[in-house]
């Protein structure tokens, strides 16, 4: 049970309503036709979409309908899932002989549904999926002569598009949250696509209103109704019986309330970039106090209860290789912190509170230290919560990006461990690692990157960003529980935008 005393600012902003938009999808080729028993049809709709599902349908037939971001996962079963807490998305309907409309029990992120007649026979007459998102009203173009560069704008724009809902979701098939690390990653894509501010606002504050009483900020928003389970997605969890995330202290509807301390510092950030693209000033000083307690939260911490709160190994990618560099290691974790810590400083210059930027500064000078001292040997050599070693990759690159080390500090530790660095696989990590390599100067080394990690979505047939992508090891064609519409993932349309790539 959530004791509710333990956040008492739920309620302290009043979240508008969101504007939404629909627009009726179809398969493709679709024809009209009837199915018997044992007979099925397999339907595309040409690229992701998202919504609620609806089949015109008569005779006397009991029908179910797999949906699925691949054609695979149609086919798929429960043990290709790496966590228990996802299932495969079906429906069931039992069909009499008058025509009549079925809809999917809630709403479905897929680009392929299969309907299989179980028993019976069933006549098909009409198929659609009414795809509902976040009513933007603007686009920027991308100018490119250079075809792969515009697909990957494409499908980074398709992903950010359709995880814009009634806040910032981190996937549409999974897990329909709002989830602070990916909420920044997709602000930044939504300045640079659409040029749309509003859907952060109201997301920012949403973080804000789930804060607890001592200033801890969870990874997700769930508590502010920033979670699609179960009333948009009702496939991901056993409330009652299997509850996910047995190891963390509380759950909200059968959702993990989960604290990852990283994703803290990136409320700060996303509420100093979202004032840098808005200029929206107001919105600063209603959330400054807000930031204050977060970050006063974070130094009450020990190490090792830093240590806890780290982001986790990913499961996922424990079949092929143990070294996943997610940023779950002390050494990122300072150096993101003085990355958070510095656009708090400009936050306090901007409302002129001079007591809150000396103190910050005083951190930001104590964790800088703390920072350099795993760089002493031109490398950084760390490990992470689950005690796995590594060449981290994250650490020099927001060592760097913070300005805790050098451009010739941060070029020598990435030559350094040149060929036993730990591997990036999400999209989250990989925008940063890129941004930094973009910064240092390395931009076809970085460019090379980019084509690399987007290029093969695309060559796999790609309409959306996947979550976790290794371009040598393609685990995630066999693992259907990773999504494949993540706009964390997304983070190359900002980059092609900032650095002036076309």
């Amino acid at each position: 049970m959530i004791n509710w005393e333990d956040f008492p600012y739920r309620d302290h902003f009043k979240i508008p309503q969101t504007p939404m938009i629909s627009k009726d999808i179809y398969p493709k080729d679709f024809k009209p036709c009837e199915l018997l028993s044992g007979e099925e049809i397999v339907w595309d709709f040409g690229a992701e979409t998202v919504g609620k599902c609806y089949f015109t349908l008569s005779g006397n037939a009991v029908v179910s309908v797999v949906y699925g971001e691949v054609w695979d996962e149609v086919y798929s079963s429960e043990d290709q899932n790496s966590n228990s807490w996802y299932t495969i998305p079906k429906d069931k309907f039992e069909v009499d002989a008058q025509e009549r409309e079925f809809v999917s029990s809630s709403r479905r992120g897929f680009r392929y549904a299969r309907l299989i007649c179980e028993k019976g026979s069933v006549s098909i007459s009409s198929v659609r999926v009414s795809q509902t998102h976040y009513d933007v009203r603007t686009q920027r173009e991308f100018v490119s002569d250079d075809k792969q560069l515009s697909d990957i704008w494409d499908i980074c724009r398709r992903t950010t598009l359709l995880c814009m809902q009634e806040f910032f979701e981190d996937g549409v098939k999974r897990d329909g949250i709002l989830w602070v690390g990916d909420a920044r990653l997709q602000a930044l894509c939504a300045y640079a696509i659409f040029g749309d501010s509003e859907l952060a606002r109201t997301s920012l504050l949403r973080i804000a209103n789930s804060q607890r009483a001592d200033g801890a900020i969870f990874a997700n928003a769930i508590l502010s109704g920033a979670h699609g389970c179960p009333h948009n997605i009702d496939y991901m969890f056993d409330y009652v019986n299997d509850p996910p995330y047995r190891d963390e202290p509380r759950f909200f509807k059968g959702c993990g309330m989960l604290h990852y301390i990283q994703y803290t510092m990136d409320f700060i950030n996303m509420a100093w970039e979202y004032y840098e693209f808005s200029g929206d000033l107001d919105t600063i000083k209603d959330l400054f106090d807000f930031l204050k307690r977060a970050l006063d939260y974070l130094f009450t911490l020990s190490e090792a209860d830093i240590v806890k709160k780290l982001l986790p190994s990913p499961s996922q990618a424990k079949r092929y290789r143990q070294d996943v560099d997610q940023g779950g290691l002390l050494s990122t974790y300072y150096a993101f912190s003085v990355y958070a810590m510095k656009n708090h400083v400009k936050i306090c210059e901007l409302l002129c509170d001079d007591k809150e930027k000396a103190l910050a500064q005083e951190r930001i000078a104590d964790y800088t230290e703390k920072v350099r001292k795993f760089f002493e040997n031109g490398e950084c050599y760390d490990r992470d919560k689950s005690g796995v070693f590594m060449y981290s990759v994250t650490a020099p690159t927001m060592a760097y990006l913070s300005g805790c080390i050098s451009k010739e500090e941060y070029l020598c530790a990435m030559n350094n461990i040149k060929g036993k660095e730990a591997l990036v696989v999400d999209g989250y990590w990989m925008y940063f690692t890129l941004r930094a390599m973009f910064e240092a100067g390395l931009v076809d080394e970085a460019l090379q990157k980019l084509r690399r990690y987007w290029g093969v979505m695309l060559d796999l047939g790609a309409t959306t960003c996947y979550e976790h992508l290794n371009p040598d090891d393609l685990y995630v064609l066999e693992d259907f529980v990773i999504s494949r519409c993540h706009a964390w993932s997304a983070g190359a349309a900002d980059l092609l935008i900032r650095y002036g790539i076309s």
